[in-house]
C-alpha cells in the first residue's frame, strides 16, 4: 500500500515526461490509488469520455466523474481488488462523446510508486457499429452459433438460438464456454475447442444427438478472423432432421462473417483488414528488429480501359489482377488486399530489399503473361501495373504512414517513369 500523501507527488514525477505523450494518444488513460479513488493520472480522452473539463488529479475517481460519493457496485475495481492478476475487460458507451470504448482494469505494481488501478481503453465506435450489424446477421440465422477465444474459450459471441436452446439469460459475453454451456470445469477429450489448438488450420464436423429433444445437430468448429483482426473459434449447429436448408446456411454463415474482412469482387484482404493489422503487424516486428516491405499497387490505365471494354470486363480484370498478385506471394504472413478502385497493397513481413524487389519484379511479369488486351494503354498493348515499395527494418518510431507514402511515393515515380516498372525505397 503506498502513502497516500506522497503518492500524487511521487507519481507525477515518475510520468512528467509521459504525460504529453499519453495524452496524444487516442486511448483512454487513468491511474488512480487502489485503497482510495485518488486520481493520480488522467488523460485528455478519458476526461472527453466523462464530459468534464478540469484536470482532475487528486480528485476522488467516483465523485469526479460520476458525482456519486461512494463507488457504484459495477465499479472495476471492486471485481478485482480481491483477485489478485486478475484483468478485467469491459464496454461502455458515452452520450457526450457519441464514443465506445473496449476498456481494459487492473492492480499493477509500478516502480517506485507501488499498487496502481490501472484503467486503459480504446475507441472501437465503428468496430461496435460492425459488430452489431454481423452478431444481427448471425442471429437470423437458422443455427446454434458460438464464437469464443480460441486460448481461453471465454465467450465471445452467442446467437439468439443458442441462448434460447441453453435457457441462458443475458449475452453469456466473458463466460467460459464449457462451463456456461456443459456445466464442466474443464473442456471435454474431445471439445473441438481442445482439437483447434492441436490443428488450428482444420475444419471439424461432427454429429450430434441431443440426449433431451433427440434433434440430430450436425456441428462445425473452425478458426475464423473475428472482429479487431483477432483469430476466434466459430462453433456452430444445423438441425439435420431436416436438410433441406443445410448446405445454403453453411454458405451464407460463413460469407457473412468473412465479409468483414474480404473484399467481395476480388476475393483477396480488404482495406479494413489491412489498416487493423498494420499498426498491430510494425509493433511487433519492430520488437524483434525485423524488416518489412510494403508495396503500392496500381493498374496502369485502368480508367482507360474501363472506357474501352466496359465496367463488366473491369471487374474481371481486377479478380485476374488480384489472383495473379495472390499467387506471388507464398508464405501465410504475406498477404494482398485490395486498397481502393484498381490500387492495391501488398505486405511482405520479414522481407529485406532484395526479397522484395524479386517479388515486385515477379508479379510485373505475371501480370504481363495474363495477356488482357489494353488498347487504350501509353505503357503497353496488355494491362500491366506500376509498383511502389519500400522496405526495411523496422523501428519502434516507425508507424503506417511512413510506410504507405514513401510507398505511395515510388508508385508515382514509377508512373512517372513509364509505367509497367517498380520503384523502391528504403526507410
Amino acid at each position: 500500500m503506498i502513502d497516500n500523501e506522497n503518492a500524487l507527488g511521487v507519481f507525477n514525477v515518475y510520468l512528467d515526461s509521459l504525460k504529453n505523450v499519453l495524452n496524444i494518444l487516442e486511448v483512454m488513460i487513468m491511474a488512480t490509488v487502489p485503497e482510495t479513488g485518488e486520481i493520480l493520472f488522467i488523460s485528455e480522452r478519458t476526461k472527453e469520455f466523462f464530459g468534464v473539463k478540469v484536470d482532475g488529479v487528486g480528485q476522488i475517481c467516483h465523485k469526479y466523474l460520476l458525482g456519486k460519493d461512494m463507488r457504484c457496485e459495477w465499479c472495476p475495481y471492486e471485481k478485482i481488488v480481491n483477485c489478485p492478476g486478475k484483468v478485467l475487460h469491459w464496454e461502455k458507451y458515452s452520450p457526450t462523446s457519441q464514443k465506445t470504448y473496449r476498456l481494459t482494469g487492473a492492480i499493477v505494481e509500478l516502480p517506485v510508486i507501488g499498487r496502481v488501478h490501472l484503467e486503459v481503453g480504446l475507441e472501437v465506435t465503428d468496430t461496435m457499429r460492425q459488430r452489431k450489424a454481423l452478431e444481427s446477421v448471425l442471429n437470423g440465422i437458422d443455427a446454434l452459433i458460438t464464437v469464443a477465444d480460441p486460448y481461453t474459450n471465454e465467450i465471445l459471441f452467442l446467437n439468439d438460438a443458442i441462448r434460447e436452446n441453453f435457457g441462458i439469460e443475458g449475452d453469456g459475453v466473458g463466460q467460459i464456454c464449457h462451463k456456461l454451456l456443459q456445466g464442466l470445469d474443464e473442456p471435454c477429450e474431445s471439445c473441438p475447442y481442445l482439437r483447434l489448438q492441436e490443428e488450428p488450420d482444420k475444419t471439424f464436423k461432427w454429429e450430434h444427438k441431443e440426449s433431451i429433444k433427440g434433434d440430430v445437430l450436425q456441428k462445425t468448429a473452425k478458426l475464423i478472423d473475428w472482429l479487431d483482426g483477432k483469430k476466434a473459434h466459430l462453433e456452430y449447429a444445423i438441425d439435420v432432421t431436416d436438410k433441406r436448408n443445410l448446405e445454403n446456411n453453411i454458405i451464407y454463415l460463413e460469407s457473412e462473417i468473412e465479409k468483414v474482412y474480404y473484399d467481395t469482387l476480388t476475393g483477396v484482404y480488404s482495406r479494413r483488414f489491412f489498416e487493423e493489422n498494420i499498426d498491430k503487424l510494425i509493433a511487433s516486428l519492430s520488437r524483434s528488429n525485423s524488416s518489412l516491405s510494403i508495396m503500392m499497387i496500381d493498374i496502369d490505365f485502368f480508367k482507360n480501359y474501363n472506357d474501352a471494354y466496359g465496367h463488366i470486363k473491369g471487374d474481371e480484370c481486377l479478380k485476374s489482377v488480384a489472383e495473379a498478385l495472390q499467387n506471388c506471394t507464398m508464405r501465410k504472413e504475406d498477404f494482398v488486399a485490395r486498397y481502393g478502385g484498381e490500387e492495391f497493397v501488398v505486405v511482405l513481413p520479414n522481407t529485406d530489399e532484395t526479397g522484395a524487389a524479386k517479388i515486385a519484379e515477379k508479379m510485373l511479369q505475371t501480370v504481363r503473361n495474363l495477356n488482357i488486351p489494353h488498347k487504350n494503354s501509353a505503357a503497353a498493348q496488355c494491362v500491366t501495373i506500376s509498383i511502389g515499395a519500400v522496405t526495411g527494418l523496422v523501428k519502434h518510431t516507425h508507424n503506417r504512414e511512413d510506410y504507405l507514402n514513401r510507398a505511395d511515393e515510388m508508385c508515382y515515380r514509377s508512373k512517372q517513369d513509364g509505367r509497367d516498372r517498380c520503384n523502391l525505397s528504403t526507410l
